[in-house]
């Protein structure tokens, strides 16, 4: 009997060895798909009322300010900021203001002052016919 298993066993661990030496093939690989995208979250407020809104794009940034100033226009007070802005607690506090006729300036203004970690009102006078921004930080 003791011819047996040693051999045996001898053979057995031969084999393990060996087939843990093959590489392994596996047919149906799971593909995992990284997007590096910029999306920044807007929270905004029109008439004191909190909303959220996520940004993917300048499309959507343009889509969305489009529906902001219209609201201006409507008499409403709307507010935007960044919910990154945090990082820009340190930066000492100032207040800016801008006032233009054309959309198109009011809208880069606010992209570019949101990005910049203000917080920024938008008003509009029927009067005057001007957009009033308001940048503070």
């Amino acid at each position: 009997m003791k011819k047996y298993i040693i051999p045996a066993t001898l053979l057995v661990m031969i084999s393990l060895t060996s087939v843990s030496c093959k590489k392994e093939t596996i047919a149906n690989q799971p593909t995992a798909h990284v997007e590096n995208c910029n999306t920044r979250i807007i929270q905004y407020s029109v008439n004191g009322q909190t909303y959220h809104r996520a940004i993917l794009n300048d499309d959507d940034w343009n889509t969305f300010m489009s529906s902001m100033l219209a609201l201006a226009r409507e008499g409403y007070i709307v507010t935007i900021m960044d919910e990154n802005r945090s990082l820009y607690e340190n930066c000492p506090k100032e207040t800016v203001t801008f006032t233009t006729k054309n959309e198109d300036e009011a809208n880069q203004w606010a992209f570019k002052k949101t990005l910049e970690g203000y917080v920024v009102e938008i008003t509009f006078n029927r009067e005057t016919g001007e957009f009033t921004c308001i940048a503070n930080r």
